[in-house]
């Protein structure tokens, strides 16, 4: 035609063609079909090169395989398989585009020449990825592989096929279960197969059927949750008495350390459990912790020098000492039966500084503060009332602790001070006359004081071969209670006169007779022994009368180290001391020997 005809549109009818004879007879006229429709493009499934797959073919159309580049149809096969479907088998196997390679095409050309759209031929020779075997427990094993892709699940050891599932389309998420699960250390073996037929490399997952230990968890005051299991596992907290899930939160994967928080916190008394849960699916039995709200009692703190701040507190909890600014000073558990703590300080806390206390328990309760003022003055030495060596009494701060020591530094005798300051200490030993002893006080703050030094006074006893004598006359005087081996005099009193020097023994006694002077005054009087170095002293009374009226009695008397005299005689050794101050005295001067008596 000099113009192409037109297909009919709808309702329009197409141009028929007749045959005329000569004689000008026409045949029935035939409709003339113009087709300028293109078929349908088919659907061309993924291969690996050695076929291609065709689908989608109208019926009395035939599919075409060209080159990208020339266009020309690639040498090979075609087989119809009927319904539409078609095979192509190419004289070589078409090949994988490399990069900025076109893939060939399909098209599909109808009986009239009109073609369809042209489809790529996918041409896939590559494998996929070998897939991702979960952690198992036996009893499933999950996974992800290429999406859309076959996995299989084989036993390493005999090959044997345990399972096949597809991957999701999407994700590639994939899970077989198995019931009686499988064995513990079983290797499991799985490989993915994509559409086209390619095999990943295999990938595999040994069965671990092992049950984690519960969870160890942390007392809780109901802000927090935490405690420490396997690392990496996954901790499902819930409430044990309804079985509702509080939430799940996953392990340090380095220390097991987990933490999940509450707000609002959980009541008081509320009990959580808690279980582990594994990779590999297993689950742990149940540990549980009662949330614990109540706080402890406040610390209760020692009186503090700021050498040391000690006290007591809830057993094992945590006590944290602060300034008045609030620094932390130290912190220290409380022994976990006593409840006792201490914090040592170098150089000492300030004298009056206040030290405030908390202690917290296990859960994180905090108590109310508690505080003590640093008090680093030393206690007054003690007022020592003179000693038998049995007992030491005394005068001291009131409550503060007296300590007696002996001449070597142990202690012999603590007692407390009461609220008159009056104190009375039994020494253990007890110490001898002439003794040294030291004694100290202590306050409650541990504050000493200076010590004292007090010396045990003697037991001195003077005994007289007899009490009446005349002037003239001779009398034994026996003496003892003196220190080892020191120097003595004896006196005749009342006007004093020395009448001996004598050296005691190793006992601390002398026996030494003495003349008492011709022309000494009638009366009584006492025989006087002193000691030079230890200051004791004793006497014994002595009756002086004229020629022929002496008797034959003994005369005996006692003393101590702080008396000059004992008794009555006071008195008449002062006037003895006026008269030898103002007429002269005589005196039997006797030399001294060491450990002997003298005369």
């Amino acid at each position: 035609p000099d113009e192409p005809l037109k297909e009919p549109g709808e309702g329009e009818k197409p141009p028929v063609v007749v045959v005329k004879d000569p004689a000008g007879n026409e045949s029935d006229p035939v409709d003339v079909i113009v087709d300028t429709t293109p078929p349908d493009a088919p659907i061309v499934h993924p291969g690996q090169g050695d076929k291609v797959e065709v689908e989608g073919v109208e019926d009395g159309a035939k599919p075409i395989i060209r080159d990208p580049d020339t266009g020309e149809e690639i040498p090979g096969s075609w087989e119809d398989k009927g319904d539409g479907n078609w095979t192509f088998t190419p004289d070589e196997p078409l090949k994988e585009p490399g990069e900025g390679e076109k893939p060939p095409v399909v098209v599909v050309k109808d009986p009239a020449g009109n073609e369809s759209d042209p489809v790529d031929v996918i041409v896939d020779t590559t494998p996929p990825d070998a897939p991702v075997l979960n952690p198992t427990n036996g009893a499933r094993i999950t996974g992800t592989a290429e999406p859309g892709s076959t996995v299989t699940l084989t036993d390493q050891k005999t090959g044997a096929v345990l399972c096949e599932k597809v991957a999701d389309a999407t994700t590639g998420v994939f899970s077989c279960e198995f019931s009686p699960a499988l064995a513990d250390g079983l290797v499991v073996t799985g490989v993915a197969t994509d559409a086209v037929g390619n095999v990943s490399d295999p990938a595999s997952v040994t069965v671990d059927a092992t049950v984690p230990d519960a969870p160890a968890l942390n007392p809780s005051n109901g802000s927090t949750v935490s405690g420490t299991t396997v690392p990496g596992a996954m901790v499902e907290l819930t409430l044990v008495k309804t079985g509702e899930k509080l939430g799940t939160v996953k392990a340090d994967p380095v220390t097991g350390a987990f933490v999940m928080p509450f707000d609002p916190p959980l009541a008081d008394g509320t009990i959580v459990g808690a279980v582990a849960i594994l990779e590999t699916g297993s689950i742990s039995p149940q540990s549980m912790v009662v949330v614990d709200r109540v706080a402890p009692a406040p610390p209760v703190l020692n009186p503090s020098n700021g050498t040391k701040v000690s006290g007591t507190a809830e057993p094992s909890s945590t006590v944290t000492l602060t300034d008045p600014n609030g620094t932390v000073l130290c912190t220290v558990v409380a022994d976990a039966k006593t409840g006792a703590f201490s914090c040592p300080f170098t150089p000492p806390l300030a004298h009056g500084l206040v030290v405030t206390a908390r202690a917290t328990d296990a859960a994180g309760n905090v108590s109310d503060p508690a505080s003590v003022t640093v008090d680093s003055e030393a206690p007054a030495p003690p007022k020592v009332d003179e000693t038998d060596g049995d007992k030491v009494t005394g005068c001291a701060e009131p409550g503060a602790t007296v300590n007696v020591y002996d001449s070597q530094g142990n202690l012999i005798g603590t007692a407390k001070a009461d609220e008159d300051c009056r104190f009375e200490i039994t020494l253990d030993p007890p110490q001898g006359p002439g003794s040294e002893i030291e004694v100290e006080v202590v306050d409650d703050s541990g504050n000493v004081s200076d010590r004292v030094k007090v010396t045990v006074r003697r037991q001195i006893e003077v005994t007289l071969s007899q009490d009446v004598v005349a002037p003239g006359e001779q009398v034994t005087v026996t003496a003892t209670g003196f220190a080892e081996g020191e120097p003595g005099e004896i006196w005749l009193n009342s006007t004093p006169v020395l009448v001996g020097e004598v050296t005691m023994d190793a006992a601390g006694a002398v026996t030494q007779v003495i003349t008492v002077p011709a022309d000494f005054p009638l009366g009584a009087h006492s025989v006087v022994v002193k000691g030079m170095e230890s200051a004791a002293e004793g006497s014994a009374p002595l009756q002086v009368v004229a020629a022929g009226g002496s008797g034959s009695g003994s005369g005996s008397g006692s003393g101590s180290g702080a008396l000059a005299i004992t008794g009555g005689e006071a008195a008449g050794l002062a006037a003895g001391a006026l008269l030898l101050l103002g007429a002269g005295w005589w005196a039997i001067a006797l030399r001294r020997r060491h450990g002997a008596q003298v005369k």
